[in-house]
């Protein structure tokens, strides 16, 4: 495996020249593969994770199960690519089990979800049913425990 990859996925949060470094490499050939990787479409990009109840900002989040009926000759695909492209939507999954598609959803209030669902998403072409499943509290994103003061991010203490 690429060595930068590596690096990216096991410690993300690194600076170019800290890459370089851990990897034994000069920065200019670090920023190299970075561009690489890019064109490449491989890293597609940078997000941080945030903990937003420590925010005033008010934001709604919602996980979708959507049924589709598969097209011909494009099968899930061109739903799931259509469904993409909202700008609610922030992840998109084709699912085995009891539903086709699983999206993760944002939007600024309850209602404006809601009117997604209704307006948008149901009404495509091709969408059986769906099932909306509002986010009350964020536990662990992207790795990291939400509402855990600095340093007590540690393992479980085991007793026996």
């Amino acid at each position: 495996m690429n060595p930068i990859l590596k690096l990216l996925i096991e410690g993300g949060h690194l600076t170019p020249a800290q890459l370089a470094q851990v990897a034994g490499l000069s920065e200019a050939e670090v920023d190299r593969q970075l561009d690489q990787l890019k064109k490449d479409r491989i890293l597609l990009g940078w997000r941080p994770v945030l903990d937003l109840s420590r925010e005033t900002v008010s934001a709604v989040r919602a996980v979708i199960e959507v049924r589709i009926t598969p097209e011909r000759g494009g099968g899930f695909d061109r739903i799931a690519e259509r469904l993409s492209r909202f700008d609610e939507v922030e992840s998109c999954f084709l699912m085995s089990g009891g539903y086709d598609l699983l999206i993760f959803v944002n939007g600024p209030s309850l209602q404006k979800l809601a009117g997604f669902v209704s307006e948008k998403l149901a009404t495509l072409e091709g969408v059986v049913s769906t099932s909306t499943h509002f986010i009350l509290r964020s536990y662990k994103e992207g790795g990291f425990l939400m509402g855990v003061p600095a340093g007590e991010t540690g393992r479980l203490k085991v007793s026996p």
